[in-house]
C-alpha cells in the first residue's frame, strides 16, 4: 500500500516566489485544457502532450516551469476524465472536471528521481537549461523532519495559511498477520466486553456501576 509523509517547509521568500509562479502556469495549462474539452473538443492524452509545445510558443514563460511538472498536469486531468467517463458509464452523476480557482494551490507533483535531497533539505528544480536560461534558481526548501529514506514521488502543497508541505509517497509492504494475535471483541451491558482470541482463551472488561 501506499503511505504518504507530509512534512511542513521552511522556504525563503524568492523559493516562495518561485513555487507560486510554476503552480500558477501549471494551473493556468490545467483549466486551459478544461475550457477547450468544455468547448467541445477531444479527450486524447497523447495529442494533449503534444499541444504542450505550442502552449509554450503561446506563453513563452512555461519555458520556465520545469518540464515534469507540465507534464504532470496532463496525466492528472487524464485521470480526472477517465473517472468522469467511468461515472457516466455507471448512470451516476457526472461531475465534469472544473478549472482550479486561483486562490487555491496548484499541488507540484516531482518524481522522485528528478529532485535530491541533501541532509534535511529537498533540492526542486525549475525550467530551463544551464544558469543563462534559468530565470528562477532550483528551489532549496528545508525540511522540518527527517524525510523517508525510499518514496515514489514528493507533491508540494499550500495551506490555507500560507504554509507549505511537502508529502512524501512511499511504498509500504502489509506485513504478513501473525497467528495468535488476533482477539475479537463484543461489547455489553453488565459486562463492558468480552473478548476471544484464536486459541479459545477469554478476556473480561468489567463493566459499569451505577
Amino acid at each position: 500500500m501506499l503511505l504518504t509523509t507530509k512534512i511542513k517547509l521552511k522556504l525563503s521568500e524568492q523559493d516562495a516566489m518561485t513555487l507560486e509562479f510554476m503552480q500558477s502556469k501549471c494551473r493556468a495549462l490545467y483549466n486551459w485544457q478544461v475550457m477547450q474539452l468544455r468547448g467541445g473538443a477531444t479527450w486524447n492524452l497523447y495529442e494533449a502532450k503534444k499541444s504542450l509545445h505550442a502552449s509554450k510558443i503561446y506563453d513563452p514563460e512555461l519555458k520556465h516551469v520545469y518540464g515534469k511538472l507540465l507534464q504532470e498536469v496532463f496525466f492528472r486531468l487524464d485521470k480526472a476524465m477517465t473517472a468522469f467517463f467511468q461515472r457516466v458509464k455507471a448512470g451516476e452523476t457526472a461531475g465534469f472536471p472544473r478549472v482550479r480557482p486561483r486562490h487555491c494551490f496548484f499541488t507540484l507533483c516531482y518524481p522522485a528521481s528528478y529532485l535530491k535531497i541533501e541532509g534535511n533539505t529537498v533540492i526542486l528544480p525549475t525550467g530551463g537549461k544551464g544558469k543563462k536560461n534559468k530565470r528562477y534558481p532550483n528551489v532549496r526548501a528545508h525540511l522540518t523532519e527527517t524525510p523517508p529514506q525510499a518514496f515514489k514521488e514528493v507533491a508540494i502543497s499550500r495551506d490555507g495559511r500560507g504554509d507549505y508541505y511537502a508529502s512524501f509517497v512511499a511504498e509500504r509492504h502489509e506485513e504478513a498477520q501473525q497467528k495468535g494475535h488476533v482477539v475479537a471483541f463484543d461489547l455489553g451491558i453488565k459486562t463492558l466486553a468480552t473478548g476471544i482470541n484464536e486459541q479459545g482463551r477469554m478476556y473480561h472488561v468489567g463493566g459499569f456501576k451505577g
